[in-house]
């Protein structure tokens, strides 16, 4: 379908519809005349909605609000207003600027101090200054490029946070409803009264729907009375929600779209120098999942403090309700253990949508339940093996069988888990064994568990048997191939859960290809996480690595050099350097990867695509993979496959070479939804 926006050529909107499409885009000179083409079923849109209202946005959203189009996707833009001018600044005698650029860059006009005269766009800022050689214009590199109008600094908004969200409309609705993503609403309230707002807002936390965005505008029905632009997440309890919702107040179904942000979606990011940034690391997933589980178990109250809250772990508590668990809160989590008895409804069945650590996790904590249960998941779910568990279960006292095909979900779980004797073969993952310890204080019995070899990315299992300890199951191990577990359960704890070392090897390798200092605090530096690892790894490359009390500070000078590394046991950061080994001297050559065709995508294929993406040709042999620098021009556009560490990856090669594009970047909910205000808000764009 043929994309139109809001012209001329220069424009962000224009920009940002260009980067979706390799076609020409239709240009219309108004808001209004782009929504009447896509309500004409001529085209489809791309409309902005985030940023100044001075802009496009307020127009916007007046005809979101009375034409009858649909949102299909959403992408993001990291918008730039540059001064260009014929004469240098001091030598100006006038400035054009469009409205919302005047509003951004305030800081610097202010420091012009010359008179500022309104353009209807950037491109015709940029004309007017090249027709009048004594002025400048703040207008975009584009715009500048197009009239021949030299620039003369980068980069002048007020802030580094300026990033234009952008809407999709089309005028056919999907024919079906993604089972995650956003739903955008319009709500207008029969009748204005104190407290309503926190009402309407109180039916989406009774359903637990995470609400993403809020904004209100006056209503037509007079001064005091508003209508409120609302994106929700998709989840079981929506259909129920917008029920009650419209109860009190008249909802407008603007459309849904996939969490990914809807088909061709992306996110172009600038090539940067020179960082000087400062990020707080997320929460641990891994440690997340296991302390909910944990407290889940326990007999009494827990509170599990700083858990991270993204898709994956929304799952796994999800889950841990339907089984029982009593769960609450929206920072902290309070949650009120089932002493290991787990009480689910008959007909139990729990949608692990893409989290393969609830899917494992949930396979073993099932058989403590008093009813049969059913996991399922994504299509990507389903093609990912668990027979190696459920095989040892069903020697446990499991009595677990597939719906669909042999040794992969979904699957009916139904028996009890007695404990005893088990071999469990972890060599495709360490989770096998994780989901059977946590589940063992639990058992009847004493619960010895042994591997016949050794099990993939066992760094895992310290985290898992770390856990475990501070909620009173201790593990009684030799190294990594036979654990015990005794019964007697799980004690309540007040557990706070350490920071990511995988997320915030991202950040890490952005210094390492921009240059200059990248400091991650909320990290523990005697953390067990085998994503440490990844800073050694820098480190050899010729980065400098110094870690402090909670924090590690990683500076590079951009000579980076080739290594090998072993990467069997910490195959969440492979990616991470394979967007580091392209900007590196001489290739580097990364062992232990055979597992990675088995994750949430073929992650293999994802890393010749991000080293190519960097300019670098990855040869793959068996357990090996060799990325060998400037075989390939680079650049381009990735499509991540639904996979939030192939988003991130793309980031630093991104940022540290410019001219790549990002598909889908909204995946990152996955595991780090902070991910692209981390960015923004530490400096590093």
């Amino acid at each position: 379908m043929t994309l139109c926006c809001l012209g001329p050529e220069g424009t962000f909107s224009h920009e940002m519809a260009s980067a979706l499409t390799d076609d020409d885009c239709l240009l219309f000179p108004t808001v209004t005349d782009v929504f009447l083409a896509v309500t004409e079923g001529k085209c489809d849109g791309i409309v902005p909605v985030e940023n100044s209202d001075a802009g496009a946005v307020g127009p916007v959203m007046d005809c979101l609000s009375r034409a009858t189009v649909v949102i299909t996707g959403e992408a993001y833009l990291a918008v730039a207003h540059h001064f260009a001018a014929v004469v240098p600044a001091g030598e100006i005698t006038a400035l054009y600027a469009h409205p919302q650029a005047h509003d951004q860059c305030l800081k610097f006009i202010d420091m012009l101090g010359v008179p500022v005269i309104h353009t209807e766009s950037n491109s015709a800022s940029a004309a007017q200054a090249a027709s009048h050689p004594g002025t400048g214009a703040i207008t975009t590199e584009t715009a500048a490029r197009m009239a021949g109008l030299p620039l003369r600094q980068r980069s002048v908004q007020n802030t580094a946070d300026n990033t234009t969200r952008f809407l999709r409309i089309s005028a056919d609705r999907p024919k079906t409803r993604p089972a995650t993503g956003k739903c955008s609403l319009i709500i207008d309230p029969h009748a204005d009264r104190p407290g309503l707002l926190y009402e309407l807002l109180g039916v989406f936390d009774h359903h637990h729907l995470n609400l993403t965005r809020i904004e209100s505008r006056p209503s037509k029905r007079g001064m005091g009375n508003y209508i409120f632009f609302i994106d929700v997440e998709i989840g079981p309890g929506l259909t129920k929600a917008l029920e009650a919702v419209g109860r009190l107040a008249s909802v407008k179904d603007l459309g849904w779209y996939g969490q990914t942000g809807g088909q061709e979606m992306s996110l172009r990011l600038p090539k940067v120098s020179g960082i000087e940034g400062r990020i707080a690391a997320p929460p641990s997933k891994s440690y997340t999942h296991r302390a909910l589980i944990a407290a889940a178990c326990a007999d009494g109250r827990s509170v599990v403090r700083d858990p991270l809250h993204s898709e994956d772990t929304g799952v796994t508590v999800t889950a841990l309700r339907q089984l029982g668990a009593d769960i609450t809160g929206t920072g902290d989590l309070v949650v009120e253990g089932t002493g290991g008895k787990f009480t689910a409804s008959p007909g139990c069945t729990i949608d692990c949508h893409s989290s393969g650590t609830s899917m494992r996790m949930l396979l073993s904590l099932s058989l403590l339940a008093d009813v049969p249960v059913c996991l399922t998941g994504s299509p990507r779910m389903q093609k990912r093996p668990v027979a190696p568990l459920v095989d040892a279960l069903n020697t446990a006292g499991g009595k677990i069988h597939y719906l669909k095909e042999s040794g992969f979900p979904p699957v009916c779980v139904d028996g009890k888990f007695r404990g005893g004797h088990m071999d469990i073969d972890a060599s495709a993952s360490s989770q096998f064994l994780s989901s059977a310890l946590m589940a063992a204080p639990c058992a009847a019995e004493e619960t010895v568990i042994t591997t016949p070899c050794e099990p993939a990315s066992r760094e895992y299992l310290d985290i898992t048997a770390d856990v475990m300890a501070t909620f009173g199951a201790p593990v009684t191990r030799d190294g990594y191939r036979r654990f015990s577990v005794s019964p007697g359960g799980y004690t309540p704890a007040a557990y706070t859960v350490e920071g990511d070392y995988s997320s915030a090897s991202y950040f890490f390798a952005m210094a390492a290809v921009c240059t200059g200092t990248v400091e991650v605090t909320r990290l523990n530096p005697k953390s067990c996480q085998g994503d440490r690892v990844f800073l050694s790894l820098l480190a050899e490359m010729g980065c400098r690595v110094t870690e402090g009390t909670h924090a590690v500070t990683v500076t590079a000078d951009g000579r980076l050099k080739g290594i090998t590394a072993a990467m069997g046991n910490t195959p969440d950061v492979v990616l991470t350097l394979a967007a580091v080994a392209p900007f590196a001297d001489g290739p580097t050559t990364i062992t232990g990867i055979r597992n990675l065709r088995v994750k949430e995508s073929d992650r293999l294929s994802a890393v010749v695509r991000i080293a190519a993406l960097g300019g670098a040709v990855a040869e793959v042999s068996d357990d090996t993979i060799t990325i060998t620098p400037g075989r390939l021009s680079g650049g381009g556009t990735i499509d991540p496959e639904d996979d939030h560490r192939t988003v991130m990856s793309a980031a630093v090669v991104a940022l540290g070479r410019g001219d790549v594009g990002i598909l889908h970047p909204g995946c990152v909910q996955k595991s780090y939804p902070g991910f692209w205000d981390a960015l923004r808000e530490g400096g590093i764009l």
